[in-house]
């Protein structure tokens, strides 16, 4: 018998801290959109730097995540405390420059959503950056000035069906670097892949990236900084087109009421024409769409046999439109018998409901005791729950006796020759293995620590 009833109850109060979310659909139709946000950008060279072993050392350079302009960014600057900065390898512990200035991803290259970026999504990558020379020491011997300079991007590898092909190219930056100005930095990666252009074009997940570099200032041996210049990093984005030219045809998302209304192309609840990449997020299904009686369910896209829900995020793909339609169902009366009356409830299929209590007009037999809601196999107490499969629409109260159990800290209870628990936790487990519906007679003091009854 499930979910029993105790006629000693023990509340407990749980304070529940519930964070909302937006949850991000990983679509059939995969996207065209990698972002890496700030936080979410490696540090200079990691995970080289600072390492461990003191094989290799970089020194002179203050990164971090931090908030500017209202913005979070990756920031990089010259620590103020050195002379400049410098790499160190330790097999001949000179200076290496050409490894230090730049953000690198080491191993198979994911974006902010966790999700592999594929080749296909990534013919240019835009850097938003903010150069900020407000604050420079123009003093500074060892200061290098970067405006003026084309960023470089390195693919050092990819990976073919999640076999790294250990072979890579070198990119640059049309346009230069401005300062004290937020500015889009655009490098097209594609280009410059030579031989391994036709594998942008497979929309597979079977060619993602691995290793890569950023390489803001350009070539690496530009490594020096001026002291007070910072360089903000919003984010870095991988896209499948020019971010300077966007695709001029707009793409559709059309949510229909029901399915009939998009089989026969009614007019949509929700339209709204985007470009591609658009991230559209699903609004609540409009109530006077629900029929009379119905509960809404869910969203379908009848295209990739997805399913979604209110607030979830579906990105457009390159070409790629969006339909939908609302899912309704209709509920099911469920009716709850008590002696010659009843009452009913709107039950869903599919659904987890709970019993209802017994209800105040109910007679219960003299000497008897309610147990629960039996649904022909099993009882269940009022606020059990109940998965619905619209088998079962008719549930009938049972009433049984009560069982009774002794309580005494001392384990005696005078003319009482049944067992006599000497704990309120084993009395309590006692009714519950004897049916869950109980009377606990208790002899001399009740030691109860923190706990109501």
């Amino acid at each position: 018998m499930k979910n029993k009833i105790l006629s000693l109850v023990l509340a407990v109060l749980c304070m529940v801290s519930i964070m909302p979310f937006t949850a991000i659909v990983a679509s059939a139709a995969d996207y065209g959109l990698r972002p890496i946000y700030a936080e979410n950008i490696s540090n200079f060279e990691d995970p080289w730097s600072p390492d461990p072993a003191g094989n290799y050392k970089v020194q002179g350079v203050i990164y971090g995540v931090d908030e500017f302009d209202g913005e979070t960014v990756k920031f990089v600057k010259r620590d103020p405390d050195a002379e400049k900065i410098t790499a160190y390898r330790a097999s001949d512990d000179s200076t290496t420059e050409g490894y230090v200035l730049n953000f690198y991803s080491y191993g198979e290259a994911y974006d902010s959503y966790g999700d592999p970026i594929r080749l296909y999504d990534a013919h240019y990558v835009s850097v938003e950056y903010y150069y900020d020379t407000a604050n420079r020491d123009t003093s500074d011997p060892n200061g290098a000035d970067h405006t003026g300079k084309k960023m470089r991007f390195d693919v050092n590898r990819f990976y073919n069906n999640n076999v790294d092909t250990g072979v890579g190219w070198v990119s640059h930056s049309a346009d230069t670097l401005v300062a004290n100005q937020w500015d889009t930095i655009v490098i097209d990666i594609k280009s410059s892949a030579g031989n391994y252009q036709d594998y942008f074009e497979d929309p597979t997940p079977n060619y993602h990236f691995g290793q890569w570099k950023l390489y803001p200032f350009g070539d690496g041996t530009n490594i020096q900084m001026y002291k007070g210049d910072v360089l903000y990093i919003k984010s870095i984005t991988f896209t499948s087109y020019d971010p300077t030219n966007p695709p001029s045809e707009p793409r559709t998302i059309s949510v229909y009421a029901d399915e009939d209304a998009w089989f026969n192309t009614d007019e949509p609840i929700f339209y709204e024409e985007v470009q591609d990449l658009y991230r559209y997020t699903l609004p609540e299904y409009p109530a006077d769409k629900i029929p009379e009686g119905g509960k809404f369910i869910n969203y379908y896209m009848p295209e990739t046999d997805e399913v979604y829900y209110p607030g979830d995020v579906i990105v457009l793909d390159t070409g790629f439109d969006i339909e939908l339609y609302g899912v309704c169902a209709m509920g099911t009366e469920v009716t709850f018998a008590y002696g010659e009356n009843s009452f009913t409830e709107t039950w869903f299929v599919g659904e987890t409901s709970k019993m209802p209590d017994l209800p105040d007009d109910a007679v219960i037999p003299e000497g008897k005791v309610f147990l629960g809601w039996n649904d022909g196999s099993d009882v269940y107490a009022a606020g059990a729950s109940y998965t619905f499969d619209g088998s079962v629409t008719e549930f009938t109260a049972v009433f049984d006796d009560p069982t009774t159990v002794y309580y005494s800290s001392s384990g005696h209870i005078e003319g009482v020759s049944e067992t006599v628990y000497t704990t309120l936790t084993d009395a309590v487990n006692a009714i519950t293995e004897a049916g869950g519906v109980g009377i606990i007679m208790v002899s001399g003091r009740l030691e109860i620590q923190s706990t109501t009854i």
